[in-house]
């Protein structure tokens, strides 16, 4: 099958009869008749090759997956293949991201998949069925992967097109339900202000967004979103549900609550592309590490420094090196501080010694 080219990405765009001068201004008449998921799809894939877009996929899971999602068939056909071939390489190790946009995006385009990779996609769903602990995808954050896999499987194995997004007003008897009470949250990390157990509303509407897993929400914690003050989306998020996540830093799991969804999307004015990625513990220490590095950079630049302003520096290096984020380089040039300081009569003995024990263990 060749690379898809302009004819194929207009097959299901109403382009408004226009004479186009040439080919650029015949793609410029699409892209303003199209709409925008299809544009962006467009501009992310067209003209490259199959073993171009695999690489692509272990850029960006999330991103690549929602072109997928929104691109004309004939164009589907073809990459939907880069994706497969992604999942089935080993450089996909690792990448539960990847693999749990799969799953939805074979329950969103089951029909497609069945006329055009329908083999291809069984496989891979094997794959996946028998890989949980090889792309690192907590059941307790993903779900169970033989049971997604065997899920989805049985749309591809149907007869008929059976297969469509879930309705937001879906009766409650219709919905997966998630029995918040076999989980231990003693385990999870504890919020200041929400604590470390889910905040339940009753509400819990049926609805598919990238980012808001329905495997990792749980269940009757939905509170309404403000869409008036969330930043322009591909897709919408109607409802914030309290999410199960592991932090990136310490691995311990904790609660992205609903209500600190609503004030990153709403009030901070964050993208919904945002994540959260560590626990409140983990991010206060990041923030502290950032501020830390800040001021590093603010000394590094000045052309002259006081030894009180030195000594600042030699503390702010000692601790983005304990945190890792210093390397070798960084500490002799801190040692050379150190030693400097260490003949001065102005400067604090007890910080000067502390820095001391951190470079000089």
């Amino acid at each position: 099958m060749d690379i898809p080219d302009l004819k194929a990405w207009k097959s299901e765009t109403y382009v408004r009869p226009r004479a186009a001068q040439n080919l650029e201004e015949e793609i410029q008449i699409f892209l303003s008749d199209t709409d925008l998921d299809t544009a962006s799809a467009y501009h992310n894939f067209f003209g490259k090759p199959l073993e171009l877009v695999v690489t692509m996929f272990e850029i960006n899971p999330f991103g690549c997956s929602e072109d997928l999602m929104f691109m004309p068939r004939l164009c589907f056909a073809y990459y939907i293949h880069s994706y497969m071939e992604y999942l089935r390489s080993p450089q996909a190790k690792g990448d539960s991201d990847a693999a749990n946009c799969f799953f939805s995006l074979v329950k969103i385009r089951a029909e497609d998949f069945r006329k055009f990779c329908r083999e291809p996609a069984l496989d891979t769903l094997k794959i996946l069925a028998a890989g949980q602990e090889w792309f690192d995808a907590p059941i307790d954050i993903y779900g169970s992967f033989p049971e997604r896999a065997a899920s989805c499987a049985e749309l591809l194995n149907a007869k008929t097109a059976t297969a469509s997004a879930p309705t937001r007003d879906a009766p409650m008897s219709k919905r997966k339900k998630l029995d918040t009470a076999s989980i231990d949250y003693r385990h999870f990390v504890e919020h200041p202000r929400y604590g470390r157990e889910p905040r339940i509303t009753g509400l819990n509407p049926v609805f598919h967004h990238w980012h808001s897993d329905q495997n990792g929400r749980v269940a009757n914690t939905a509170i309404a979103a403000n869409l008036s003050r969330q930043k322009p989306a591909t897709i919408a998020m109607s409802h914030y549900f309290d999410q199960k996540r592991i932090c990136v830093d310490c691995k311990r799991p904790f609660l992205f609550f609903a209500e600190e969804q609503k004030f990153w999307y709403e009030d901070l004015g964050f993208g919904l592309e945002s994540q959260c990625m560590r626990c409140c513990d983990c991010r206060k220490i990041d923030q502290q590490h950032q501020a830390a590095h800040k001021r590093y950079l603010e000394l590094c630049e000045k052309p002259e420094r006081t030894t009180e302003e030195d000594l600042e520096w030699l503390e702010e290096s000692c601790a983005l090196y304990q945190a890792g984020r210093l390397g070798e380089k960084s500490k002799h040039k801190a040692l050379h501080i150190l030693n400097k300081l260490e003949k001065s009569p102005e400067i604090n003995r007890a910080r000067w010694e502390k820095c001391r024990r951190i470079l000089k263990p």
